[in-house]
């Protein structure tokens, strides 16, 4: 009675292959990723700052405004009305809002599934040395 063993070459070398597309892929998403995260933070940080820009224009108009009012003579007993300045962000324009463990939870992400495709691949070899 003889015994065939089926041999199935080059799977581990397609695992391989498979396994560092998926990586790579993986890797490339994350760079993507923040990429657009950095860029829109920079975005937002300028419009922030245009904002306020624009705000404070506008503020220095009516104080300005106010003032050449206020120099005027008035013939009634009317009370002017001082210029109330407009309610934007009090946020520093210079400072960037703080982040959270996004990148580490991305890496540890990254690790699990370098640690479960080596798993896998050693199952799947032992798997291939035993007896059907």
């Amino acid at each position: 009675m003889s015994v065939s063993k089926n041999h199935q070459a080059g799977s581990a070398t397609t695992f391989v292959i498979i396994a560092v597309i998926l990586v790579a892929a993986t890797i490339g998403g994350i760079y993507f990723v923040v990429q657009r995260g950095d860029q829109a933070r920079k975005d937002q940080t300028a419009s922030r700052l245009a904002q306020q820009q624009a705000a404070q224009k506008a503020t220095d108009a009516k104080n300005a405004a106010a003032a050449n009012a206020a120099s005027k003579p008035v013939a009634s007993n009317s009370s002017t009305s001082t210029a109330t300045t407009a309610s934007t962000s009090t946020q520093d324009a210079t400072t960037l809002p703080t982040t959270g463990t996004e990148l580490d939870i991305v890496r540890m992400l990254a690790v699990g599934l370098l640690a479960g495709t080596l798993t896998s691949f050693v199952l799947s070899r032992r798997g291939l040395k035993r007896p059907l």
